[in-house]
């Protein structure tokens, strides 16, 4: 029943704005590593399959554009951008825009050399040398005795900062851990240690308006249960909890 209800709402919606001119600019984070992406505007890549299913059920029009997470937020603060993707949700970020409810959850892991011996215990050693992307949500899964954090701009750093011993672990996404691990198996070491739901922030500009009704309607209807990266996931898994 709930699912025809919806779906009847969504079709109110989108026939309000399916001949509407007017296209909402979209902020695509651009350091996914190929798996969503922007061409002539519209998204690309398989991660941005559940997100072409959100615009299509509410029937509103985009025009992409690749952006930096530090940038896309300013934007989207600033009422320049109306929606950045693919985003986790955090308080921080709360305060700047509005979430509009978990699309899909992603994996998040820890990445060491094979030859420091850590494992899922990590957590209970003093005084490791954390590594991670500026701005990144998995600063979260640091725990408070770690000896020092270092926060880069790019992914391929930590590795290499990995391999000079300059850090003792990085955290990243754990789609992005299994590509560094296809080609440094014999190096590195990696395992998931939780999960967040991801989805898109709206600016606060559409708040109560139908196209925020409409996106949230849709992210309704399009939502996936299960983690969204476990086709990419090669890692070892110790019972990561929501978060």
């Amino acid at each position: 029943m709930r699912f025809v209800i919806l779906t009847c709402v969504l079709h109110v919606f989108s026939m309000t704005y399916a001949h509407s001119s007017e296209r909402l600019s979209v902020g695509v984070i651009d350091d996914t590593v190929g798996w969503i992406g922007v061409e002539e505007g519209q998204l690309t890549g398989d991660l941005s399959k559940p997100y072409h299913c959100v615009f299509d059920h509410s029937g509103l029009e985009i025009e992409a554009i690749s952006v930096s997470l530090n940038r896309g937020l300013v934007e989207l603060e600033l009422g320049r951008l109306d929606i950045v993707l693919p985003i986790a949700r955090t308080s921080q970020r709360d305060e700047k825009a509005d979430f509009a409810g978990p699309l899909y959850s992603a994996g998040f892991s820890i990445v060491s050399l094979r030859s420091s011996q850590l494992d899922a215990a990590f957590a209970e050693t003093p005084r490791l040398r954390y590594g991670i992307v500026l701005g990144f949500v998995g600063k979260q899964f640091i725990p408070e005795s770690a000896g020092r954090v270092e926060e880069v701009s790019d992914w391929s750093q930590l590795v290499e900062m990995l391999k000079l011993q300059r850090i003792d672990v990085a955290v990243m996404p754990s789609g992005m851990a299994k590509r560094f691990l296809d080609s440094e198996r014999e190096v590195l070491s990696a395992w998931e240690v939780g999960v967040i739901p991801v989805s898109l922030y709206m600016s606060k500009k559409l708040r109560d308006t139908d196209v925020q009704r409409a996106l949230m309607l849709a992210i309704q209807r399009c939502k996936i249960e299960e983690a969204i990266n476990t086709e990419f996931v090669g890692v070892d898994s110790h019972s990561p909890s929501p978060m």
